[in-house]
């Protein structure tokens, strides 16, 4: 029984590491509109050219 559980918990810190990782290059929504609003930005002055 300690064996099983001693299994699953390695396959919880294998699955933790996984979302931490992916969770790292994800942007908040935050840094999301700071950039959706330099994007803007930067089109409109193409535009005007």
């Amino acid at each position: 029984m300690i064996g099983s559980m001693k299994e699953d918990i390695g396959i919880m810190k294998t699955d933790m590491e996984f979302i931490k990782n992916s969770l790292k290059r994800k942007v908040d929504i935050d840094e999301f509109s700071v950039l959706e609003k330099r994007v803007a930005a930067l089109e409109s002055k193409v535009r005007t050219r």
